[in-house]
């Protein structure tokens, strides 16, 4: 089992952003029609992730971890900046790119508590965290077969609306492959308080 470590987005803002994408998605079909568009319930801003959890115990042992690390951050509020091909610095999957929304404010904060769940995980379970060192929302990915990258440049040139957005949970989603695909349960969440 894979566990990813999240920030939810907010309903309201996820229909907000769902009317704002679709010149984003005009302008990515005409090179790159393979790409996976996420569904809006599946957007979420990723902080880490284990890739493989075999252990029951090991994944109680997060869930405290996670609550341990964000007892007292606060709330988050972001506002979103643009749209950008993904990853542009991080190691985690050298082979895919993404399509991804960062955030022009509280985005120093998203990676101020990412970083905070990420010590206590390594402190605990060495080896097996991996973290996002700049989160973002996931709106699309290159498909896993393509070789051809998405196109940055005209993704740079779109200028997405602002939009604000508040977290105030942390949560764990818990994802198996299955044959239909990756099926995602919310195992547990966090308040930011």
């Amino acid at each position: 089992m894979r566990i990813n470590i999240a920030l939810p987005l907010p309903c309201s803002f996820k229909q907000e952003l769902y009317k704002n994408i679709d010149p984003l998605k005009k302008l990515i079909h005409k090179d790159s029609p393979h790409c996976q568009w996420l569904d809006k319930e599946d957007w979420r801003v990723t902080l880490g992730f284990f890739s493989t959890l075999d252990n029951r115990n090991d994944v109680a042992l997060v869930c405290a971890i996670v609550e341990q690390a964000v007892f007292g951050f606060g709330p988050i509020t972001g506002v979103t900046g643009k749209f950008c091909v993904m990853p542009n610095d991080d190691n985690c999957y050298p082979n895919r790119h993404s399509i991804g929304l960062t955030f022009e404010q509280g985005g120093d904060r998203i990676e101020e508590l990412s970083s905070l769940i990420a010590k206590k995980m390594n402190c605990l379970l060495p080896q097996k965290y991996t973290q996002f060192s700049n989160p973002f929302i996931t709106l699309a990915r290159k498909g896993w077969y393509k070789k051809r990258s998405l196109p940055v440049s005209k993704t740079a040139k779109l200028e997405p609306v602002s939009l604000k957005c508040g977290f105030s949970t942390v949560a764990l989603y818990i994802s198996d492959k299955q044959p239909s695909g990756n099926v995602y349960v919310v195992k547990k969440s966090a308040r930011l308080i």
